[in-house]
């Protein structure tokens, strides 16, 4: 009678610990998953703030490159004048103002790189790119207080990228932020 009973203890104890290894290696998996999410979403975070301080540092560059997207003369004077249409031009020509501004916010044009120390060679580096900038320019004269006053509203779209090699299941993660800035500018 011992041994049957004994036997079945084993076995029990031996599913006991068979499920417990399962379980930890599932959640080693969803661990290392989210954490490399969130790597690729911080490397997004960092690209829009890479994409908030072009606009901070260059914010003339901006503004004539809105005012050339939008089909508008940067050296136009709003004052006087009704509010001025917000609709993109027809043509591709006054977009290649905003991709030639927008063309070296990414993490290649970044004198370090950020690839994983663990993988040989840097196979799969960490990354982020503006995909998408745009901005819309309206000219407002309502009263006097707002006379010659620009408000320009840029919408950046970053997309960030992250891997990591001990993660089995996943090659690389991709992680999408969009942010929303609203910018003023006083014409004279």
């Amino acid at each position: 009678m011992a041994v049957p009973i004994a036997l079945l203890f084993t076995l029990i104890i031996f599913t006991f610990f068979f499920s417990l290894s399962q379980f930890r290696s599932s959640v080693k998996k969803q661990n290392l998953a989210s954490h490399t999410q969130k790597k690729a979403y911080y490397m997004a975070m960092g690209g829009v703030q890479h994409a908030l301080l072009k606009l901070r540092l260059l914010p003339t560059e901006a503004y004539k490159a809105s005012c050339l997207a939008k089909g508008i003369c940067p050296f136009f004077n709003p004052r006087g004048n009704t509010l001025i249409s917000t609709t993109i031009p027809p043509t591709n020509i006054y977009s290649q103002s905003l991709d030639q501004f927008r063309c070296d916010l990414n993490s290649a044009s970044m004198p370090f790189s950020f690839t994983d120390p663990e993988i040989v060679g840097g196979a799969h580096p960490w990354k982020y790119e503006v995909c998408s900038f745009s901005i819309s320019v309206f000219y407002t004269s309502t009263d006097t207080a707002s006379l010659g006053l620009v408000r320009e509203d840029a919408t950046i779209r970053v997309m960030g990228y992250a891997f990591d090699a001990r993660d089995d299941s996943l090659k690389e993660r991709i992680e999408f932020v969009e942010k929303q800035v609203e910018m003023k500018r006083k014409i004279q």
